[in-house]
């Protein structure tokens, strides 16, 4: 025999309540846990700018609504942040790179909420700190951090080798590992790119490609996208597609001037910009094809250590519409 359970009209509406009422508990949640210990927190899609050109592929892309005026927020005390260097933005907080430090800011605020001493900065290396995970990574002269993100505590530091420091180039977190470049300036066949492991800072494996690497590493589909430059002139330089895993080369291409932006990867092509020593106004911009490094196009344009940002099958350099 069925026995039909009775009816309760007010069920559905307290449902609705319910679930009202937890989402608005959400952002609260996120807020408590990233005042706490370390935590495994993701930023969320649009909110937050976790790494340089917002995520591991360089995009410079993001979905977050612009402002709609240019009133000024707030403005932080004189902290000594280093010109060119990318803030990052990871829930509450602003991590910024101050040359023999890095600081938190309150991102409502701009009170600074830590401060955590690094080795003073390599020739005026402008590189950005990223962040993953309640964690914040930095490569400041010869040595790569982790940071706590709730309060700046080093996690771990890993000294390169061979006197190689970090110049520009950013961290990359993705797959488990931190990428980043360094070399040894004015010296020939020094530009290594490395992998560190994120949990304890150990390096997996290092790849030298020319003379000076400080391109920022793109990541996609398992594979790192890195730029680098050959010394004077600097007439020369290439991009090279690495497996994230091993290192090794999957391909390379040798591009006229050097690479001193970084690249950045799109769906089928990764783009890059060359920068001209000798002539300054001549450079160019090249697509490449991910999967084997040939040059789909490549355009005349100015100098530029810029790095393209990417959009709906567009992509600007310099405040510019590209193609």
């Amino acid at each position: 025999m069925l026995t039909r359970m009775k009816s309760n009209s007010r069920a559905p509406w307290m449902l609705v309540v319910f679930v009202l009422a937890m989402l608005m508990l959400l952002p609260l949640a996120a807020l408590a846990q990233d005042a706490g210990a370390d935590t495994e927190l993701t930023p969320a899609i649009g909110i937050n700018w976790p790494q340089f050109h917002y995520d591991e592929a360089n995009t410079g892309y993001t979905q977050a609504k612009a402002p709609d005026t240019s009133d000024l927020a707030w403005e932080s005390e004189a902290i000594g942040a280093v010109e060119h260097s990318q803030p990052v933005i990871a829930w509450s907080k602003a991590f910024v790179y101050c040359g023999n430090n890095v600081k938190a800011l309150n991102r409502f605020t701009g009170n600074v909420m830590w401060t955590t001493p690094v080795k003073e900065r390599a020739w005026d290396s402008w590189s950005s700190p990223a962040y993953h995970r309640g964690k914040v990574f930095i490569g400041s002269n010869d040595t790569v951090y982790c940071l706590s993100a709730s309060n700046g505590r080093v996690i771990w530091e890993t000294a390169l080798p061979d006197g190689l420091t970090v110049v520009n180039s950013s961290p990359t977190v993705a797959e488990g590992k931190v990428f980043i470049g360094a070399y040894d300036m004015g010296s020939e066949d020094t530009g290594t790119y490395f992998a560190l492991d994120k949990t304890n800072g150990s390096i997996l494996w290092s790849k030298v490609v020319g003379d000076y690497a400080q391109s920022t590493p793109a990541y996609a589909d398992r594979k790192v996208y890195v730029g680098w430059s050959d010394g004077y002139p600097w007439e020369k330089g290439g991009i090279a597609c690495l497996d994230a895993s091993t290192g090794a080369v999957t391909w390379q291409k040798e591009t006229t001037y050097g690479i001193w932006g970084s690249v950045a990867a799109g769906d089928s092509l990764v783009y890059a910009p060359t920068y001209n020593f000798s002539k300054p106004g001549i450079g160019k911009l090249y697509a490449l094809n991910k999967a084997n490094g040939d040059v789909e196009w490549c355009q005349d344009i100015v100098s530029t250590n810029s790095t393209p940002a990417l959009a709906y099958g567009k992509f600007f350099k310099e405040k510019r519409l590209i193609k």
